[in-house]
């Protein structure tokens, strides 16, 4: 009965409140509001459900409702009470006078810090956590989840507790960070069984289904889709079932069970077609999927039915980038296979420069900015909770660059290769397109004769690019004691080192060392890296520059003219190089010439482009670490001209040139997917291992200890790294 009574008075209060908003008596509403007889949990809930839902309606009365739920559950100390409704009553502000949501909630946890209120805090960081997570600042998200988590670890609230893990497993799945999602996931799952949010237990057992695919572990991967598969039937036709299907077919896609793939994604795409979707970007990647699936079962007119589709419907949104991007990418396999070469190298040649465009050097200099603000916020943050987490989710955040920057590298192999093969396509296309079926052997020999030419060009391009690098015995000429390791990842490079003579007027030579990573590897990175190297001689010997600074300023300068020649205004091409350059002067003189690097003290000139100058002093254990500036040789948005900074050097200090290739390798003792980079802070102990031995022998240290490191894993890309002791 007394149930009864609770649901007939919240009927009659919402029905009254319903009316009141319709005949606009806000003050009748108010005081309705407070004459309805209901228990509190009842009360504060009903009334915060028409704060939110008539907030577009009227939101100034709305917002007089949620001062009134604020200002007597303080009265009555109901503390969650009070909060939800100041939550309400920011949401509403926010959406009426435009203004940013993190920062409201941002000042609250200010706030509540200020007044030591923790339960108020530990809210306050939810909120602004998940609100920073929506916009991938997953640094700041981590961060105040676990100032919350803290505070609901020794509390008896299983739905906040539940809440905070399902966020973490999320981010730290969109980091990459696949044992922390794992983690997190697993700490869910028993809240939400408890608080029965089907849900909620369909995303995480997918979620960490997902995780277990990238570290291949394909038995859990199957286990927590097996336990997911309840919940997700219980939910067809929403879109949890879809993603339960979408992750099964990955799974199916890796154990290479092609028509359980390709069931699965027509599933899928029917089901769109069926219930109606107005997201284009949803649509067209569901047949890029199909076309996929059409394509790996060696279908390759239904593939093409189903790519052309996938693109006809991306180009309905002009702001769909990503899935014309795939439908370009399946499409140029489909049209190969299918022997239309012009086709296929169009279509190749768009997706490679949508590939640039959306796993660009701005996208990844953009995630480089957040990871330096959150340098500079770790300092000053004292809470204790996440002493402990700090040094992790500093090192881990890197990861969604990591896996955007790998994707661009192994596209860009893959890219090598599909060039090689279509370049001998389109050739014999061209001349043959009216041949009948029975010249396919003979066009693929062609193919392979076009291949070969192709490779032995590169093989030619490796001998022009070989002669550009310091020649050897000049090299040791002017710095004996030093050494090169120079690996390029594929048969040229992007990365380069650098050595050129000036004279002063009195005769006084100065010398110039450079190592240079110029954007990509392969073919690419090569023929950027032949612009960049003759824009630094041009700079030393056609406009006679001599400090480091200045050279890298007109370097810039020759490097952005050179490619502006070959684009227009509206496509800017935005390749460039890393570098680190130094100039020795003698300090001493000498009898004859002799190697600059035998003097007893000399003076040595660094400028920078992202690439650091690291000095090891004798009988130090330290590295000494001189900071480029973070701009690249080539275009940029924050232009500034480049500084020189001077070191004195004395017999036996030792200096190091190098591009990020080393600290970049994926390896160590983790036989995982991916694996981890060896970084700068290994890289570093490497060094300092190297230092005490000849130069020669450093070398040697510094290669057998890369194989090492990478182990099974491939080189990611161009290594060098050079060594001069003093």
């Amino acid at each position: 009965m007394l149930q009864l009574n609770k649901l007939s008075f919240l009927a009659l209060f919402l029905v009254s409140f319903t009316f009141s908003f319709g005949q606009g008596e806000g003050k009748d509403l108010l005081d309705r509001w407070d004459d309805v007889a209901l228990d509190d949990s009842t009360r504060f809930s009903s009334g915060l459900t028409y704060v939110l839902a008539y907030n577009s309606k009227n939101p100034q009365l709305a917002i007089r409702l949620a001062k009134e739920i604020q200002k007597e559950a303080r009265k009555k100390g109901l503390d969650k009470a009070y909060l939800k409704a100041r939550e309400a009553e920011l949401i509403i502000l926010s959406n009426t006078e435009n203004k940013d949501i993190i920062a409201l909630f941002q000042k609250e946890f200010d706030q509540a810090v200020k007044e030591k209120k923790e339960l108020d805090k530990a809210f306050w960081a939810y909120r602004v956590g998940q609100k920073n997570g929506a916009v991938d600042n997953f640094v700041e998200a981590v961060k105040y989840h676990l100032i919350s988590l803290a505070y609901y670890k020794n509390k008896d609230d299983i739905h906040a507790l539940a809440l905070i893990y399902r966020d973490l497993n999320y981010i730290h799945s969109m980091t990459g960070e696949a044992e922390k999602s794992l983690e997190t996931g697993k700490m869910s799952l028993p809240l939400f069984e408890e608080l029965k949010d089907t849900g909620s237990l369909i995303q995480i057992y997918v979620r960490m289904a997902e995780m277990n695919l990238i570290l291949e572990e394909y038995d859990n991967a199957y286990y927590d889709l097996q336990k997911g598969k309840k919940y997700a039937l219980a939910r067809k036709g929403t879109w949890l079932y879809a993603y339960y299907l979408n992750t099964l077919s990955t799974y199916h896609l890796v154990k290479k069970e092609y028509q359980k793939v390709h069931e699965i994604r027509m599933e899928v795409l029917q089901r769109t077609l069926e219930e109606g979707t107005d997201e284009t970007e949803i649509l067209s990647e569901h047949y890029s999927s199909v076309a996929e699936s059409y394509y790996l079962l060696k279908n390759y007119q239904k593939a093409l039915e189903m790519g052309e589709l996938a693109l006809e419907t991306a180009k309905l949104d002009s702001l769909v980038q990503v899935d014309d991007f795939e439908a370009h990418e399946i499409l140029a396999k489909i049209y190969f296979e299918l022997g239309q070469f012009e086709k296929a190298y169009a279509s190749f040649k768009i997706y490679t420069e949508l590939n640039n465009e959306i796993f660009g050097a701005n996208k990844l200099n953009s995630i480089q900015q957040q990871l330096d603000e959150f340098d500079e916020q770790e300092r000053a943050f004292q809470d204790s909770v996440l002493a402990a987490n700090r040094e992790e989710i500093k090192n881990k955040q890197f990861q969604a660059k990591i896996t955007q920057e790998k994707n661009y590298r192994y596209m860009g192999l893959v890219g090598v290769a599909i060039l090689l093969i279509l370049a001998g396509g389109i050739f014999y296309g061209a001349r043959n397109k009216r041949k009948n079926s029975e010249a396919l052997q003979e066009q693929m020999q062609v193919i392979e004769v076009q291949k070969k030419e192709i490779i032995d060009s590169i093989q030619y391009a490796k001998r022009i690019q070989n002669a550009i690098l310091p020649n050897h015995d000049r090299f040791n000429d002017y710095l004996g004691n030093s050494f090169v390791l120079y690996l390029p990842k594929d048969i040229v490079a992007g990365d380069f080192y650098w050595m050129d003579i000036s004279k002063d007027e009195n005769g006084n030579e100065t010398v110039y060392v450079a190592v240079a990573d110029c954007t990509g590897h392969g073919v690419p990175g090569a023929m950027v890296s032949v612009v960049c190297n003759n824009s630094l001689k041009r700079a030393v010997h056609e406009y006679k520059l001599r400090d480091p600074g200045q050279i890298l300023d007109k370097t810039r300068e020759l490097v952005v003219e050179e490619f502006a020649k070959s684009s227009n205004a509206s496509d800017k091409i935005k390749d460039g190089m890393d570098i680190a350059l130094v100039s020795i002067e003698q300090q001493q003189e000498q009898e004859g010439r002799g190697s600059v690097a035998q003097n007893s003290c000399s003076k040595l000139l660094y400028a920078g482009a992202h690439n650091p100058l690291w000095i090891i002093r004798k009988d130090s254990n330290e590295v000494e670490v001189i900071k480029a500036n973070k701009q690249p040789i080539g275009e940029f948005d924050k232009v500034v001209p480049f500084e020189t900074k001077e070191v004195v050097l004395n017999p036996e200090d030792s200096v190091y040139l190098f591009s990020d290739g080393y600290p970049d390798q994926f390896g160590g003792e983790s036989n995982k997917v991916g694996g981890k980079k060896l970084k700068s802070k290994g890289f570093k102990q490497l060094i300092l291992e190297a230092n005490q031995m000849s130069m020669e022998d450093q070398k040697a240290y510094l290669e057998s200890k890369l194989k090492e490191w990478r182990g099974s894993f491939e080189q990611i890309d161009d290594v060098c790294v050079l060594g001069i002791k003093f």
